[in-house]
């Protein structure tokens, strides 16, 4: 998603960044939110190596629009959990 964020003076479009988890009992929980200059895959690699960091895992599936930069990030963090496409 994008927003609008002031940053030096200047107002800029950024990539709002969200990661959400599904528990096995159906409870959602929010993983982590970052906010970056675009959804580039620098920028989802990033976010995901940081989620990695702090201690993520067990993770079955990643359901995620079809974004490529989301998809490569993925790939490299996170290359043994399947993808889905939500579309």
């Amino acid at each position: 998603m994008s927003r609008k964020v002031r940053h030096g003076g200047q107002v800029i479009d950024c990539a709002v960044l969200v990661a959400l988890g599904v528990r096995a009992d159906g409870k959602r929980d929010i993983l982590g939110i970052s906010v970056a200059l675009s959804e580039a895959e620098v920028h989802w690699r990033q976010f995901l190596t940081e989620l990695k960091d702090r201690g993520l895992h067990g993770i079955e599936l990643f359901i995620a629009d079809d974004h490529a930069g989301l998809k490569a990030a993925r790939r490299a963090v996170f290359p043994s959990v399947p993808c889905a496409s939500a579309r």
